[in-house]
């Protein structure tokens, strides 16, 4: 019985540092795209950057207070 959960978490287990990489690639990818409109492009680039940041944390199971999303 243990034998057969472990294999279950296995094939379901999260790899945090392939989906670490995925997040910070496809903020990456946002913030490509956000730079060539430049007149929406500072605050844009901001929201991409806190919401990467927020991702990351719940990622790894960090939470974070509202006083340090705003800080960000």
């Amino acid at each position: 019985m243990t034998e057969r959960l472990d294999e279950h978490k296995m094939k379901y287990a999260v790899d945090t540092d392939k989906e670490a990489e995925d997040i910070c690639r496809w903020a990456a990818a946002r913030a490509g795209v956000i730079v060539v409109a430049p007149v929406v492009g500072t605050m844009t680039l901001m929201a991409n950057e806190v919401y990467m940041i927020t991702r990351l944390a719940k990622l790894r199971g960090i939470k974070l207070s509202e006083s340090a999303v705003l800080g960000l």
